[in-house]
């Protein structure tokens, strides 16, 4: 598919807005995903300048939270 999302990318997680496709996709590629509530700063990428006339706060939403495996 081509979905995109919004993502915080630390050193030792990624985080992203709840949402159960990615968490399942995520799991099956063999990540641990966490439920966290903590503020979301994502990252701006190729898609930040696409807007539909609309925002998100994205402050007081749950995120998850996932370690990589190697």
């Amino acid at each position: 598919g081509n979905r995109h999302l919004a993502a915080a990318i630390e050193a030792d997680r990624i985080l992203i807005l709840r949402d159960h496709v990615i968490k399942a996709m995520l799991e099956g590629l063999g990540a641990t995903v966490h439920e966290v509530s903590q503020p979301f700063s994502p990252v701006r990428g190729a898609y930040s300048g696409h807007d539909h006339g609309h925002s998100h706060d994205h402050h007081d939403h749950d995120h998850h939270d996932h370690d990589h495996h190697d």
